[in-house]
């Protein structure tokens, strides 16, 4: 399969890698999320979660039973955004967090954590949330620096 390169084009038919492991190639393709698992040669497709626009990032936990998806729920100049985990065949979507942001924010999963580095009211900030409690914490929070 060839993969674009190219910048950001939700209206490509040619798939974008947006993530990859030792053993999965995650792409966008035809606005949708797929798994390529490269053990079984075998795809599944994720579906998008209701009230979405599109995904921004994908990761997965230390164990490799969940996925942890960054959602973008709505557009615009300060968007809204949502954190969800779900197993590894794409099913079971947890919603765990959802925050606006003024920048693409990014997502970081480190075993049942996830840290969302984010931009609002002229700050940059992070929050940890934790998948196992559903409970979030503000880590960091400082004034943005242009």
């Amino acid at each position: 399969m060839d993969f674009s390169d190219s910048a950001y084009d939700e209206s490509s038919s040619m798939p974008r890698v947006v993530y990859t492991d030792q053993n999965h190639v995650f792409y966008w393709m035809d606005k949708s999320l797929h798994v390529l698992d490269l053990k079984t040669d075998k795809t599944i497709d994720i579906k998008q979660p209701e009230n979405t626009v599109g995904y921004e990032q994908i990761n997965h936990d230390e164990n490799g039973k969940y996925y942890y998806l960054l959602s973008n729920d709505e557009r615009g100049k300060t968007a809204t955004y949502s954190e969800w985990r779900m197993d590894t065949d794409g099913s079971n979507y947890k919603k765990l967090y959802t925050f606006r942001s003024t920048k693409v924010p990014y997502q970081y999963a480190y075993g049942n954590k996830i840290c969302v580095n984010y931009y609002l009211d002229g700050r940059e900030r992070v929050d940890v949330i934790d998948a196992n409690k559903g409970s979030s914490q503000n880590y960091i929070d400082l004034p943005l620096d242009d």
